[in-house]
Order: structure tokens, then sequence, then C-alpha cells
């Protein structure tokens, strides 16, 4: 399905439809938006909630994509309602996506925080916060709490392990609102 998935990302991205991808074998449900990167092993999508609105961006595997619909099955509704609320799809990021390694240093440059997702180890469990550092092997996170609070100390994350990263959302922004800067930040 792999396969299958990047060749119609790559249609839709080249055609601007919004998709439908599932991750069955991850998540229940799937998730809409505009296709707004392709790389290698990553694809970056603009993610569109049902409320019609854009949530960020979300980087996930080709390999976890059980099915992918082009364009999406509420593809007409979605556009109507974003038109109607006048919200206009931002610019995509310049998100590097040749490596997890990369896309990680790039969209840390773009965004202030990044969201981690270990879904195959911790279902349901991401974790966010300011990259301190990015390594081909892993990225040191300096965290968030879901109370909006930094940890004192930034914990290492094994790269081999995540399969999804995230910039950009409400949520994240949220966070950043009630925690302010990162202590120690420049």
């Amino acid at each position: 399905m792999a396969l299958d998935a990047k060749h119609t990302l790559i249609d839709a991205a080249a055609q601007g439809h919004i998709v439908r991808v599932h991750r069955d074998k991850i998540e229940d449900g799937w998730t809409e938006g505009y296709v707004a990167g392709i790389g290698h092993e990553f694809f970056v999508l603009l993610e569109i909630q049902n409320s019609a609105r854009f949530d960020g961006y979300h980087c996930l595997r080709y390999a976890d994509v059980t099915q992918c619909d082009a364009p999406a099955p509420s593809a007409d509704f979605m556009i109507a309602a974003l038109k109607a609320r006048g919200i206009v799809r931002p610019p995509n990021p310049r998100l590097n996506l040749l490596s997890l390694a990369a896309l990680l240093r790039s969209g840390s440059e773009i965004f202030p925080i990044v969201t981690i997702h270990l879904e195959r180890l911790k279902p349901n469990v991401c974790y966010i916060g300011k990259a301190v550092s990015v390594t081909a092997m892993q990225i040191l996170l300096h965290e968030i709490t879901p109370d909006g609070e930094w940890l004192d100390e930034p914990q290492p994350y094994n790269l081999s392990e995540i399969n999804k990263v995230s910039f950009g959302g409400e949520y994240e922004e949220s966070l950043l609102l009630v925690a302010g800067d990162p202590p120690n930040a420049g």
C-alpha cells in the first residue's frame, strides 16, 4: 500500500486535492488535509479538522498508510466551509524531507515546538517540546507537560522509534502560550 499511497499523494499534491488518509494499524479513523510536502519516507499533511479549520502539519510515514483517498469524500464540503469562514490555505512550510533528522531540524527552525509520536511503541502518547538538538540517531527534546509547564531537563528519543511528527497545531500553540519560553532559552 505504501507505494500506491505515495503515488496517490503525489497526484493529489499536484492537483491540489484534499486527501483522506487511513492508518488503521495505528489509529482509529482518518486524517484529512492538503498534501504540503512529499519526501522519500515521510509526507506532510496540512490537517483539516471536521470543524473546517486547519490544525497544523503532520508528517506521516507512507509505510503506516493503509488507505488513501484523493480527493477525500468530504472535499467539496471542506473547501466550501473553509471559504465560508474566510480561511485561506497557508503556504507550505519549507520542510527538508530528505531524512527524519533533516525534517526535525528544519521544522524546529520554522516552528517553536515539535510533537513527536512513537505510535508503534506507545499508542495515543506524544511528546511535545523544543528540539534542543537533533542528530542522525536521536532528538533531545525539552518537553512541555500537558499542564503547560516545562520539564527541568531535556529528554532523548531515538529517531528509529518516531513514526509521526507534527508542527504548528492548535494544541501545541496553546501549550506554548501557557508555558512561555523554555528555561534557558537565549
